[in-house]
């Protein structure tokens, strides 16, 4: 069945070490049809339920993944796919460590996960109704148990203390166009004869920057866990201007809307001027240290770290963006963004961007000026995967939890919270700025290398897009730990604004 070869396709492609048959492999919730069928060598199938495991032969044990009959590192590999989503909720923790315990190698875990795929099974289930068809059992177990959140399975993976990858396997097309697939019959012999030139590849390719419907936790035992490297400044910090105390920078890169606020430092980034610049006011990003050419690609981000190598600023600094700005006086303190979208309103508006003395001193205690969290549907995490590439935020994730595992708790927050601080804004103390700056730019240029651009000009921000899960990641273990914070609403222009 397509279904089926679909969601072993990634497997096939992770572990082609399958196919030793030197090695001992356990397929737990092996069902009617199992990983054997493509691999050609016996697999010990195990599954709860006996009548789903005549077709796997002689080696075949029906029980529990939540009680295997099996001493601790009992087999080289160990998969388990598609099972998870049957359990009830409570029984999924134990099972992954159970699963974990008996391998000897590596663990292989895939289940349908997340906002999406929840969505996506009662969609279907919506669908067979409408068609007057019933109900499949497997279905009905999905919306009876729930599909496993991402935050959950995470969670439990992170507590094995083993090193582990969250990989995508099945994405949402892909999934569900196999499912109507397999109700055509005559695509049988099609199947068939792709299954002779192709064995092990899927019949229905992914379609790149798809969310996935499923993903696969894969568990590595052979290596230990990677040691937590704090990221070190490598030259001297700029000298600060502690006579002028504070220092905020609005940046853009489009020279006629740029509005003039007093306290404001503009900064124009995306170009490097081949002429004297006509416009002394500004400060440019094509400095002595510069990654003013990846502005494309981070956006503001060039400006922060000009800021942070270059610039002799106050014991405060800050960043806007030459559409938002904190709004310090606001009217009404729970309207997360003002529109401002005529001259008139924004002149009336250049009032209340002016630091408040209560705000000079919450910073002055080490305090940290934020916009409100911004609310983001399902969730911080699956937002970001639905509007740019799953895999690049996957990867940002992975690389933190391996370069600061402290930082776990609140990396996992973001697979449940649906409030995030976004647009790269915030206003702190100097000492805090250089800190999340180290840290910050250790991540992205480490990712940078590895990041598939997805096409277009907007997609191609992947690092800027980031940014901003990272600073959240950052922003919530320094609010937890006790750093202060001032959440402020803000202004938004719009073109009519700078008309």
């Amino acid at each position: 069945m397509i279904n089926w070869k679909n969601r072993y396709a990634r497997v096939l492609t992770l572990l082609p070490e399958l196919a030793n048959p030197c090695l001992t492999v356990l397929e737990a919730g092996a069902g009617s049809s199992g990983i054997a069928r493509y691999l050609g060598r016996p697999v010990l199938a195990v599954d709860l339920q006996p009548a789903n495991l005549k077709a796997a032969g002689p080696l075949a044990t029906a029980a529990s993944v939540t009680q295997l009959p099996f001493a601790d590192a009992s087999f080289d590999i160990v998969i388990c796919i598609d099972t998870f989503e049957h359990l009830p909720a409570d029984q999924r923790t134990p099972a992954l460590r159970e699963l974990a315990r008996i391998t000897r190698h590596r663990l292989i875990v895939g289940s349908p996960m997340g906002a999406f795929a929840a969505a996506g099974e009662e969609q279907y289930w919506l669908m067979l109704r409408w068609r007057g068809q019933p109900t499949p059992n497997w279905l009905e177990e999905h919306l009876l148990q729930g599909i496993p959140t991402l935050c959950d399975m995470l969670s439990a993976a992170a507590d094995l203390g083993l090193p582990f990858h969250l990989l995508g396997n099945e994405t949402l097309i892909q999934h569900y166009a196999g499912l109507l697939a397999d109700e055509a019959p005559f695509l049988a012999n099609a199947n068939a004869a792709l299954n002779f030139k192709r064995p092990l590849g899927p019949p229905l390719g992914p379609g790149e920057g798809d969310v996935y419907y499923s993903y696969l936790i894969d568990v590595d035992k052979t290596t230990s866990q990677e040691i937590a490297i704090k990221a070190e400044r490598t030259v001297p910090l700029p000298t600060f201007d502690m006579d002028n105390d504070i220092r905020i920078y609005c940046v853009g890169h489009d020279l006629h809307r740029f509005p003039t606020f007093t306290g404001m430092t503009r900064f124009f980034v995306g170009k490097t001027p081949r002429e004297p610049f006509a416009h002394p006011s500004f400060v440019t990003d094509d400095q002595p240290e510069s990654i003013c050419d990846r502005n494309p690609t981070y956006s503001e981000l060039t400006a922060i770290y000009s800021v942070w190598r270059n610039h002799r600023h106050g014991r405060f600094v800050g960043f806007c963006h030459y559409r938002r700005y904190f709004d310090f006086l606001a009217a009404s303190p729970d309207t997360r963004v003002t529109t401002i979208s005529t001259p008139e309103t924004l002149a009336a508006a250049s009032a209340s961007i002016k630091m408040t003395e209560t705000c000079r001193n919450m910073l002055a205690t080490g305090g940290i000026v934020v916009p409100l969290p911004e609310r983001l549907t399902p969730n911080v995490a699956e937002h970001y995967m639905r509007h740019h590439h799953p895999d690049h935020y996957l990867q940002a994730i992975e690389l933190l939890l391996k370069r600061h595992p402290h930082l776990r708790p609140y990396a996992l927050e973001q697979f449940a919270d649906d409030g995030g601080y976004t647009n790269n804004m915030f206003i702190c103390d100097a000492t805090v700025f250089d800190e999340l700056c180290v840290w910050w730019f250790d991540l992205l240029f480490r990712l940078q290398d590895n990041l598939t651009p997805l096409g277009g000009s907007y997609q191609q921000r992947a690092p800027a897009f980031l940014a901003e899960r990272l600073l959240d990641i950052y922003l919530r273990w320094r609010f937890a730990t006790g750093t202060p914070k001032c959440e402020l609403p803000i202004f938004f222009l719009t073109d009519g604004a700078f008309s």
